[in-house]
């Protein structure tokens, strides 16, 4: 062992590549249009990298378009599942929007209602309330992005 990365346990392999990856890149930049990018990084795509502005909001960057990748399978949360009764689920909602109502028996009630370019649920409707990917990200902490199914019980 020798040390966190961001609060992540990690040994000397795995530092010394993150050290070889800095020192090989020492005084490189990346270009757009003779422009400086944005280098944005995630551990994980999930099979595809999203549009920045699907993600955070704002400008478009013309060189952060969704792409397939590979090479992730092997990172823990690269499918993950959960399963929340309906009262869990009401509940973990309404930490964050108390007016939250759902009508379980309305099969309308809880739905995807749009995707973006990547494939990810870009909004999705609980009840009364819409929330988008780009909003939740810090509100109630569902994984949102890939919802392969939803079942009801």
């Amino acid at each position: 062992m020798i040390g966190f990365l961001n609060g992540t346990k990690i040994g000397v392999e795995k530092w010394n590549k993150i050290v070889e990856a800095v020192n090989s890149t020492l005084g490189e930049i990346a270009t757009y249009d003779g422009q400086v990018i944005n280098a944005f990084f995630h551990s994980n795509s999930g099979g595809t990298t999203e549009s920045v502005t699907d993600v955070w909001g704002g400008s478009n960057y013309p060189y952060l378009v969704p792409v397939a990748t590979s090479g992730e399978e092997a990172y823990t949360q690269y499918h993950s599942e959960v399963e929340l009764t309906k009262d869990e689920l009401l509940k973990k909602l309404k930490e964050k929007y108390n007016d939250i109502s759902i009508d379980f028996g309305k099969d309308e009630s809880i739905q995807i209602i749009d995707y973006t370019g990547s494939g990810r649920v870009k909004t999705v409707r609980f009840g009364n309330r819409e929330l988008s990917r780009s909003r939740n990200k810090n509100g109630i902490r569902l994984k949102i992005s890939k919802f392969y199914n939803i079942k009801r019980k």
